[in-house]
């Protein structure tokens, strides 16, 4: 209801399909998006041709798979430049995206160091299609942050083992959250802005003043 009150989104990615289609309530809310204008496609290739307008993709049953459960490296990085794209030609004044790597803490609650390494890897690939979108459209921030660290992980002499040049090794103090201080990246327009420490929560406000 808060959504529809600010307006309504113009587009998600990611998965859910039985929480739109297979509802204990009969109600199906792909057919409902129809209604509303929205393109709805369960495979990535259905979007190939949609380059504006309203998009819903519900590509997996729950959520999005990892890639160690194989989920295409090519997603992330593929469904940013899709969002972006389609959003750019909806709207000449600009838009708000959050794209997540949300399996990096699925990981890192199971201590999975190759697991975390392989999201991070491909959440950085998503990271520089948006860097690339900055620099060809003068006026865009990119703002990268986390909501907690997961995992308590460290840098250590002994543990798990990462196939890295320099022998790098990590281990976990925990299966749960930490209280780790997470970094703040921002580029493009504005970036000085989040110089500094915050509370998570100052963050929106900052987005907001600066949309403003």
């Amino acid at each position: 209801k808060r959504i529809e009150a600010a307006g309504g989104i113009d587009l998600f990615i990611g998965g859910g399909t039985r929480f739109f289609m297979e509802r204990r309530d009969g109600r199906n809310l792909a057919e409902e998006l129809k209604a509303k204008g929205f393109t709805v496609a369960t495979d990535m290739a259905e979007l190939d041709g949609v380059t504006e307008g309203k998009v819903a993709a519900l590509l997996a049953p729950n959520a999005m798979p990892t890639i160690g459960q194989g989920r295409s490296k090519d997603y992330l990085p593929g469904a940013t430049a899709k969002a972006l794209e389609i959003l750019s030609n909806n709207s000449k004044k600009g838009f708000f995206v959050m794209i997540e790597g949300s399996q990096i803490d699925g990981e890192a609650h199971a201590n999975n160091i190759e697991g975390v390494v392989a999201e991070i890897v491909d959440f950085d690939a998503a990271v520089k299609i948006a860097f690339d979108y900055a620099d060809k459209h003068p006026g865009t921030l990119v703002v990268v942050t986390a909501d907690h660290e997961t995992g308590g992980t460290s840098v250590s002499y002994k543990s798990y083992p990462v196939n890295q040049p320099e022998g790098m090794q990590l281990s976990f103090s925990t299966k749960g959250h930490s209280g780790t201080v997470v970094p703040i990246f921002a580029y493009g327009a504005g970036a000085k802005n989040f110089a500094g420490i915050f509370q998570n929560k100052e963050i929106p406000g900052i987005i907001e003043e600066l949309i403003k």
